[in-house]
């Protein structure tokens, strides 16, 4: 809060990545909608024929199908994530706000869907992998984010960034055992 007038001051960068959190948890849910609406389960089309297409699939598993009888802990995960993210985003560096924000994306947007059907909508098909959709991408992404920066900062690629946060995330390598 400012001490002078009493109101609290946006920080920008928490609305970037909120508003990239609500930007992918609309667009996959439009697609999804979409394509729920147009096709039965199984059904699509072609974008690249025998390599890309766009299938209909109800998912009652977790990312790519994995785990199909064992979603909760996932979501419960992602949720707590999601959360924790406001009480210490003033402690992250750049990328780990970025990840956090892909994975709430793609995890609420999957809760979503579970909650409402009983299932995740899964529509991206590249025929040699199980189907998946844009949430799962984010979350993938935001994993695979994580570990380059857990990576980079144990093989001593530290920047100003990492020496000008607190280090919540990656952790100091010089307190590991």
């Amino acid at each position: 809060m400012s001490k002078q007038t009493g109101e609290r001051k946006i920080n920008p960068q928490l609305v970037f990545y909120l508003l990239l959190a609500l930007s992918i948890f609309l667009v996959d849910q439009l697609i999804k909608q979409s394509l729920a609406l147009s096709f039965l389960p199984g059904q699509g089309f072609p974008i690249v024929k025998k390599i890309f297409h766009i299938t209909l699939v109800f998912n009652r598993g977790i990312a790519f199908g994995l785990f199909p009888n064992f979603p909760l802990p996932f979501l419960i995960i992602g949720i707590v994530t999601f959360v924790l993210f406001f009480f210490i985003q003033n402690g992250l560096n750049k990328g780990s706000k970025l990840a956090i924000s892909l994975i709430s994306a793609g995890t609420l947007s999957n809760f979503f869907d579970r909650v409402r059907f009983g299932y995740v909508i899964d529509y991206l098909d590249f025929r040699i992998w199980p189907v998946f959709n844009l949430a799962d991408v984010a979350i993938s992404l935001s994993i695979i984010l994580l570990l380059w920066q857990l990576i980079k900062h144990r093989s001593g690629g530290r920047n100003s960034e990492y020496n000008d946060v607190p280090h919540t995330f990656p952790y100091r390598s010089d307190k590991c055992i």
